[in-house]
């Protein structure tokens, strides 16, 4: 990611980051709300509360809750939403029967609020907050005649900014939370990109691009230990390009550069999945096979050969791997045969 403004998630995508902690939150706060209205009907309380509906209330509460807390699994994102509308809906009814406008059960709202604006964005809370304003103010209405102190008009207002006010904190908190969060991850990411470039630098050649020494010695070592193993065939091949230091004199190091590029590419483009080519130095590049038989890198060599750019090419020398040598015994085995070739192709021009 290479801008730094950060686009809030959708509103369901919060809770989707963690649905079964979300649940099962939920699920406490309304076994909370089960609780506290429960334990208002043991203890004393106003004589205009009606104990049957309360106490139904109490039961869907925990039914409710149960569920969302059992089995967070099966809950989905928008089911954590209507659970939320729920609680508020259960809450107002709990006003309204309790009898007592100004009673203890308006706390819940809070709860539900702050929930909402957890998993949110601000049109969303806002939504959650106008439903519960709704439930709250039907249930008001209906017991304006039983209200004491405040008006009604005053006790709707005072409620919503509360809760508005409460909303608003935790969302900001929340917000600031995930902004953090994704400049965290945002930095992750860019070190690990600059990790793996450093890998890639100290692994391969900067012109070519093909696996550097470094590489090579640990890549050989890795395919003789499999090769000791599993008895299969290993194979190297040394290859260059005729030529190189007169085409270099005659056309410049740039072009020589070019030339290089070009046949790495070339050749990687041959290989097979597993092989690898490696730049030794100058002209000079190595290609290690493993699991391949002797006719399989035959075939490979004339691959080679065929990939060099128009109007060059090339000298290849095969080592086979004879079971017990290490691999710098190995590496100088495929550089003879090299130099084999190279001396076999002077004698034949010079014939």
């Amino acid at each position: 990611m290479t801008s730094d403004t950060i686009t809030p998630a959708p509103v369901l995508d919060r809770a989707s980051a963690d649905l079964v902690l979300m649940a099962r939150v939920s699920g406490v706060l309304y076994a909370c709300g089960a609780l506290l209205v429960a334990l208002s009907l043991v203890l004393p309380h106003p004589d205009p509360a009606e104990g049957i509906p309360l106490f139904v209330i109490v039961g869907m509460a925990l039914v409710c809750g149960g569920a969302l807390y059992r089995f967070p699994g099966l809950v989905r994102v928008w089911l954590i939403h209507v659970s939320l509308a729920g609680s508020a809906a259960l809450v107002s009814a709990s006003v309204y029967f309790s009898g007592v406008a100004a009673g203890v059960y308006s706390v819940m709202f809070v709860w539900t609020v702050i929930v909402a604006a957890c998993i949110a964005t601000r049109p969303g809370l806002a939504l959650h907050v106008g439903w519960i304003m709704v439930t709250h103010g039907a249930a008001l209405i209906a017991l304006e005649d039983q209200s004491t102190g405040f008006s009604l008009i005053t006790r709707f207002v005072l409620t919503g900014f509360a809760l508005g006010a409460a909303g608003a904190a935790v969302s900001w908190l929340v917000e600031g939370r995930r902004h953090a969060e994704a400049g965290l991850h945002r930095e992750i990411e860019t070190r690990e990109k600059l990790q793996r470039e450093l890998e890639h630098l100290a692994n391969h050649d900067p012109l070519t691009g093909v696996a550097n020494r470094r590489r090579l010695e640990e890549h050989l070592a890795s395919v003789l230990v499999e090769a000791d193993r599993s008895g299969a065939p290993l194979c190297l091949i040394a290859l260059d390009l005729d030529g190189f230091k007169e085409f270099n004199d005659e056309h410049g190091h740039a072009a020589g550069d070019r030339l290089l590029k070009a046949a790495a590419s070339g050749w990687d483009s041959v290989l097979r999945n597993g092989d690898v080519i490696t730049r030794m130095g100058g002209d000079e590049f190595l290609v290690v096979l493993p699991n391949c038989p002797i006719d399989v890198s035959t075939r490979i060599v004339d691959r080679l050969r065929a990939a060099v750019p128009s109007g060059q090419s090339c000298s290849t020398g095969i080592s086979y791997w004879n079971g017990t040598d290490a691999a710098d015994d190995f590496l100088l085995a495929a550089d003879k045969a090299l130099y084999r070739t190279k001396e076999a192709r002077s004698v034949t021009l010079a014939g």
